[in-house]
């Protein structure tokens, strides 16, 4: 009888640690999986910037598109997936992820240059325009912005504006020599010089024309 009641009490001390045991596990691992996913998360982060910058825009989005639904606020998460879908040509998605990274982390740098490129791209001249004003409020003097500002105002065919931009971006691009510039950049001053020059051609037919109305 005694013997029957010490194993009773060893066998109820055993379930007791079993059990404690068992608790303890699913414990420690809920406590790891905010661990594992933040893990998770950096990899495949890491992996879609690395792609990105391999030019492997399909298998970036892939892995950022994974990313991003272990973490859906993550502002770079969606600005390289609004560069990578740019890449591939996905223009409506490449907006959508670049207005998402603009709600979380306004008035940067990076995010307004991107969105002023896809606006323009898609022909949003007034959308680009916001974008490309917001960049120079934040750096005045990026070469990009001041071209696409003038390329906007040539457009809009406000041609005083149009020639202000050109010429604040001359000003600023002739004191550099030009072997140190790229090809791009090159490219980038030839264009602005033409769109200078159809800016003052234009508004001297425009005034041409008003001062024969008068």
């Amino acid at each position: 009888m005694f013997r029957l009641a010490i194993n009773s009490c060893m066998l109820f001390l055993i379930i007791t640690l079993v059990a404690c045991s068992a608790s303890q596990g699913v414990a420690s691992r809920s406590h790891l999986q905010p661990m594992a996913d933040e893990d998770n998360f950096q990899r495949l982060k890491t992996e879609g910037r690395l792609l990105g910058i391999e030019k492997k825009f399909f298998q970036a989005i892939i892995k950022l598109d994974q990313a991003a639904l272990l973490r859906p606020n993550d502002v770079h998460v969606h600005l390289m997936l609004g560069e990578a879908h740019f890449h591939v040509g996905h223009g409506s998605e490449s907006l959508a992820h670049l207005k998402k990274s603009r709600e979380l982390a306004p008035n940067n740098y990076q995010v307004e240059s991107w969105l002023g490129t896809i606006h323009i791209e898609l022909g949003q001249l007034s959308e680009a325009e916001v974008a490309y004003s917001n960049v120079l409020a934040l750096k005045p003097n990026d070469y990009n912005a001041l071209v696409y500002m003038g390329y906007i105002a040539f457009h809009k065919k406000d041609y005083p504006t149009c020639q202000a931009y050109f010429k604040r971006y001359k000003r600023l691009i002739e004191v550099i020599e030009p072997t140190r510039l790229t090809e791009q950049e090159k490219r980038r001053y030839q264009q602005a010089t033409e769109y200078y020059r159809a800016c003052d051609a234009s508004w001297r037919d425009e005034t041409l024309k008003l001062h024969k109305t008068l």
